[in-house]
C-alpha cells in the first residue's frame, strides 16, 4: 500500500494517496486542524466556534464516532492539536485566529479521561507544540525573553526549557521526524510597518510611514493630531514609542524588556493606556504621554484593544466572560473591573469622540456566527440596530477592528478572515451603510488603525511576512 499524504484545508479535510497522482478522498466535513494519532487509529480536530471559542473533538481514523473532549470557553480558540506518543493531545489556546501576534499558551489533555492541564504558561506567546517521538519531551515556539519567536526544547515536562534557535526572524511550526533526528520548521521574515491610506481619494494609495524592518504596529494618533503612538521592537523588546504623524522624531515612551501592546490616548491627550506583561502578568497600564514611570491599572487577560470613556475616568476592554468574550470597565485610578452588559458577545470596543456611544465587534449568541459592528451607550443599552456588515465576506467582519473618525460620522472597520484577503471598510454611522475602501490581499494582517486629524486618511499597522522552510539535523 503506498504512503499517504494527509492535509487539512479550512473546514474540510481530504486524504490524497502518495506518490501522486491519486484520487482525493474527503475525510472530514465539519472541523479543521485534523491530525492522526501516531498509530493512525484516531483523529483529533477542531470545531470552530467564532467568538464563543473553539471545541476540540477526537474520533476514529476516518473522523467517525467523534466526541467532544474540550468545550468552548471564554471565547478562546484552540489551535495546532497534536497527539503525543503517550496518548495525550497537546494544543495551544489563544484569543486570536490570525497570525502569531497575540498571547497564547500550550495545554494538553488525556482524551481517555481527565481535564486539560497547562504545559507552557506565559503572558507572552507559546505556540505550535511538537511532542518528541519518545513521548517525554516537547519542542515549541515561544518568546519568553525576545520580541520574536524562537524554538525551545524540553527533554521532559519537568525539565527547564532550552533555546535551540537564534538569529533574525521568527521560528515557528516545528515538525519532528519519526526517529527524532530531523526537525523542519517555518522561518518567518517579518515586515511590520505603519502605513497611510487615503480615504477620500480614488483609488486609495498605501504610503509607507515606517520601513517595516523595525517591528512597528498598533498606531494611534493623539486627539490634537500632533503625535503618533505605536509599539515597536526596534530597541529589542516591544515598547511604546511616539513620533510625528509622518514617522519622524521617533522616541521610546516605555522601557525595559517587556512586551507592550495596543496603546491608546486619553481624551485629553495627556496619558496613554496600553496592555503589557511587565509585572509578570498581563494587564492594563497607563503612562504619561510625555513619559514617566508606567503605572499598572489592573491585571486582566485582555483580548484586542482598549478605549477610554469620554470623560477620561475609565478604560474599557474585552476579556473572557464565561461563555464568550465580553466588555469590562475599570477606573483609571484602579480598582475592580465591572462587566458591561451587551446583548451579544463583544470585542474591540471603541468610544465615540463626540458622544457617549461605544462601537464594538459583535457576534450573535445563537444562529450563524455573523460578526458585525454594534453600538451601545455608556450604560450598555443598544442605541441603534447593527449595520449591514453581516453580509461582508460572508461572515461579517471576521477578526474585526473598529476606529471612529474624529467627527464621529464614520467608522473604519477591518475584516480579516483567516487564510483570506484582509480588507478595510468605511461605515457611515448615520445611514449604517458600508463601502469597501481597499483590499490588502491574502497575507497582510492589520494590527492597529487610526484616523488622521482631518479625517482624510487612515494610519494602519500592517503585519506582513515572507517565509522559508528550514531543515535541521541532529548532530
Amino acid at each position: 500500500m503506498p504512503a499517504r499524504l494527509r492535509g487539512t484545508a479550512a473546514f474540510s479535510t481530504w486524504e490524497v494517496p502518495a506518490p501522486l497522482p491519486g484520487t482525493p478522498r474527503r475525510v472530514l466535513d465539519v472541523g479543521n486542524g485534523m491530525r492522526w494519532s501516531p498509530d493512525g487509529k484516531q483523529t483529533v480536530f477542531i470545531k470552530p466556534g467564532a467568538a464563543a471559542g473553539d471545541a476540540l473533538f477526537i474520533g476514529d481514523a476516518d473522523g467517525a464516532n467523534a466526541r467532544q473532549i474540550i468545550a468552548p470557553q471564554n471565547g478562546l480558540h484552540v489551535h495546532w492539536p497534536v497527539f503525543s506518543r503517550d496518548g495525550f493531545v497537546y494544543f495551544l489556546r489563544t484569543f486570536t485566529t490570525v497570525a502569531n501576534l497575540d498571547p497564547a499558551e500550550i495545554y494538553r489533555i488525556d482524551p481517555r479521561g481527565g481535564t486539560m492541564e497547562p504545559v507552557v504558561q506565559t503572558p507572552r506567546r507559546a505556540l505550535h507544540p511538537a511532542p518528541t517521538p519518545d513521548g517525554r519531551g516537547l519542542i515549541y515556539a515561544a518568546d519568553p525573553n525576545t520580541a520574536e519567536l524562537r524554538l525551545w526544547y524540553r527533554p521532559s515536562l519537568e525539565a527547564p526549557a532550552q533555546q535551540i534557535t537564534t538569529g533574525v526572524g521568527e521560528y515557528a511550526e516545528p515538525q519532528i521526524s519519526a526517529d527524532g533526528k530531523t526537525l523542519v520548521c517555518t522561518l518567518y521574515e517579518l515586515r511590520q510597518s505603519i502605513v497611510r491610506i487615503n480615504v477620500d481619494g480614488k483609488p486609495p494609495v498605501v504610503t509607507a510611514i515606517t520601513d517595516g524592518f523595525q517591528g512597528d504596529l498598533d498606531p494611534v494618533l493623539s486627539p490634537d493630531g500632533a503625535r503618533l503612538a505605536f509599539t515597536s521592537s526596534r530597541s529589542g523588546g516591544r515598547l511604546v514609542w511616539t513620533a510625528r504623524p509622518d514617522g519622524t522624531d521617533a522616541r521610546p515612551l516605555t522601557g525595559g524588556s517587556a512586551l507592550d501592546a495596543r496603546p491608546v490616548f486619553s481624551p485629553d491627550g495627556r496619558q496613554i493606556a496600553f496592555v503589557s506583561e511587565r509585572s509578570g502578568r498581563r494587564g492594563i497600564w497607563v503612562v504619561g504621554a510625555d513619559g514617566g514611570a508606567p503605572r499598572k491599572v489592573i491585571e486582566a487577560d485582555t483580548s484586542g484593544g482598549l478605549t477610554w470613556s469620554r470623560d477620561g475616568a475609565r478604560i474599557v476592554y474585552s476579556a473572557g466572560a464565561g461563555d464568550g468574550p465580553g466588555l469590562w470597565s475599570v477606573a483609571v485610578s484602579g480598582g475592580a473591573s465591572e462587566r458591561i452588559a451587551t446583548p451579544t458577545f463583544a470585542a474591540e470596543p471603541a468610544w465615540s469622540p463626540v458622544a457617549d456611544v461605544m462601537a464594538f465587534m459583535s457576534v450573535t449568541r445563537d444562529g450563524p456566527s455573523m460578526t458585525n459592528v454594534a453600538f451601545i451607550d455608556a450604560a450598555g443599552h443598544p442605541v441603534r440596530e447593527p449595520g449591514e456588515g453581516r453580509s461582508v465576506g460572508g461572515n461579517g467582519f471576521s477578526n474585526g477592528i473598529v476606529a471612529w473618525a474624529p467627527d464621529g460620522q464614520r467608522l473604519a472597520l477591518v475584516n480579516q478572515q483567516a487564510n483570506a484577503t484582509a480588507s478595510i471598510w468605511i461605515m457611515d454611522t448615520q445611514t449604517t451603510q458600508f463601502q469597501k475602501l481597499i483590499d490588502l490581499g491574502i497575507g497582510p494582517r492589520v494590527r492597529g488603525i487610526t484616523w488622521t486629524k482631518d479625517g482624510t486618511a487612515l494610519i494602519v499597522g500592517k503585519h506582513d511576512w515572507t517565509s522559508d522552510i528550514v531543515l535541521m539535523d541532529q548532530k
